[in-house]
């Protein structure tokens, strides 16, 4: 103790800890030149699981979305660029209802429903504008969509909003919002130099943070510390 009389409680050093990383089971890609386009990818935006132990592999840039064995083979494409059934302009991510993988297109606003290897169907969401994110709640989609970005004239809010997939009545409902978000930042050209000039530049860490899970939206501000859970 010290003078005090408070205790005081010394541990000795520790030696150092070194962890040896084991080698990947399966390795899936390759930078190689010579790489075969099946295991070829631009950007991977997202990757999942099937319950069988395949795994499906989102290539965004590409427009591919890839299905390969538990050992790292290729199996097939599910479905391929394009704007027909079955097909993407931008893939972004991967949802699930039961057992039916749905694929979310950002650009065509769509989800395409693959059930085993099988086209099952497709959603398109009537909507006026691509949302910043989505998640699935059981017959329902949560999304979070902004106002007021780039060439849009409207003060730059958000809100979060449920839409029924199954069903007559698709209006979108609003959970949460409207509330202000930063402006995204866009590049002009300065007129005397050419050179680019990022104007209002977007502050990401005031953006809301929000999950769907157990039939709850848990969602905090970006600007007050608070969390709200919501039916």
């Amino acid at each position: 103790s010290d003078s005090a009389g408070v205790q005081i409680a010394r541990n000795p050093p520790l030696p150092p800890r070194i962890d040896t990383l084991r080698p990947p089971a399966v390795r899936i890609g390759s930078a190689d030149a010579g790489a075969s386009a099946e295991y070829s990818f631009d950007y991977v935006s997202d990757v999942g699981a099937l319950p069988d132990g395949r795994l499906v592999v989102i290539d965004n840039r590409g427009s591919r979305v890839a299905l390969f064995d538990s050992t790292g083979r290729w199996v097939r494409d599910l479905g391929r660029s394009g704007g027909g059934p079955g097909e993407y302009r931008t893939p972004l991510s991967l949802h699930w209802s039961g057992d039916t993988l749905l694929v979310w297109d950002m650009i065509q606003r769509r989800f395409s429903a693959w059930l085993g290897d099988s086209l099952a169907g497709m959603i398109t969401l009537s909507i006026p504008r691509r949302p910043a994110r989505l998640a699935l709640a059981g017959s329902a989609v949560i999304l979070e969509r902004e106002t007021g970005q780039q060439t849009d004239p409207a003060p730059a809010e958000g809100r979060i909003e449920r839409i029924e997939l199954a069903g007559a009545d698709t209006t979108p409902r609003v959970l949460v919002g409207p509330y202000p978000v930063p402006e995204y930042g866009w590049e002009l050209p300065d007129p005397a130099t050419g050179n680019g000039m990022m104007v209002n530049p977007p502050t990401f860490s005031a953006r809301p943070r929000w999950t769907v899970g157990r039939g709850s939206l848990v969602w905090t501000s970006g600007a007050e510390p608070r969390i709200e859970i919501r039916d």
